[in-house]
Formats: structure tokens, sequence, C-alpha cells
């Protein structure tokens, strides 16, 4: 019976070696899934972020949902949309954080934001003082205080004044727009 088994061996060695190599390969796909899983598994708790100080945070639908005779079906929106007005002006002390393409000239591509969106987030201001006119912003980097920047935004190219710095956040924040974004 060995000799049999030895016989079909010798003859048909090419069949063995590609099962051999197919359950090798098997084998070490199903331990490394098995690693990213456990990476997954024990990667420490992630908090909040950018609204750690924001008691609640409201955002609109951002998928689309038809009705179809087969149930719905949905989709993401290609260009997310922002909240409407009417909900944050029931709230008193609501802040409408709008997030936009901004960079300082010549600098990398950054993030703008309204000061009033800075309370709801973890940075803080190093030195200076808060924009409190349309000609002013706080950044976390590349101008110092007092210096007179070009703010390039889908709108155009502004000068601005800078009269804050602030802690750079998670986002990187680079640019916060004084009280007119």
């Amino acid at each position: 019976m060995l000799r049999i088994a030895w016989s079909t061996l010798r003859t048909r060695w090419v069949s063995f070696a590609g099962t051999f190599a197919a359950l090798a390969l098997g084998a070490a796909l199903i331990a490394t899934l098995g690693q990213v899983l456990a990476s997954a598994v024990s990667s420490p708790d992630r908090g909040p972020q950018r609204y750690a100080a924001a008691p609640v945070v409201v955002i609109p639908e951002q998928s689309l949902t038809v009705d179809t005779w087969q149930g719905g079906s949905s989709a993401p929106l290609a260009e997310p949309r922002g909240l409407a007005a009417e909900p944050a002006a029931r709230f008193p002390d609501a802040v409408v954080d709008r997030v936009f393409p901004a960079q300082l000239a010549g600098g990398p591509p950054a993030v703008g934001r309204p000061w009033s969106a800075a309370r709801a987030a973890p940075y803080e201001l190093v030195s200076g003082r808060a924009p409190t006119a349309d000609t002013e912003i706080a950044v976390s980097a590349g101008a110092r205080l007092g210096a007179r920047v070009r703010v390039v935004t889908a709108a155009g190219s502004r000068a601005y004044e800078v009269v804050g710095v602030t802690t750079a956040g998670p986002e990187a924040v680079h640019c916060l727009a004084g009280p007119g974004g």
C-alpha cells in the first residue's frame, strides 16, 4: 500500500506541490486576517476629538434614500450639505461650524472655520486675542502675531491681520476667521 502511494507521488508530484502551495497560502491568509482582527480589537479607545467640548452635535442626513418597489435604496451624497439655519436659531447657545478650504498664501492647504466654533474644539489661544472684526484672524501656524497675511479661499484672496495664535487642533486648523468668516 505504501508502495502505491510513493508511486502515485512520483508520477503526480506537480499536483502534490500545487495542493501544498494552495494550503500554505490559505493558512498564511487566515493567519494575516487573525492578526488584523486582533489589532482592531486591542486598539485603544479614541475619545472625541474635534467636538470634545460640545455637549450636543447635530449634523444633517448625509445620504439620499429613495423608496423603490423592493424597499429603500440609499447612497451617500456627492457633496455634503450643511444644516439649515432654522434648527440652530432655536437654540441661543448654538454654534454653527462651517468648514471651508483656506490657506495662507504660499502655505500648505488648510482648513478655515469661524471663530465662534473655537469654543467647541480642544484648542485655545496661546497669545493675542480672539478676532472681533471681519479683517482679523487667528492662526495656528504659518504667521506671527500682528502680521498682515493673505488668505486664499474659494471666494478669492483677501488680506487679514493676525490677532491671535492658537494651539494646533487635531485637524491642524490654520485659519480661524473672524465674525464674517
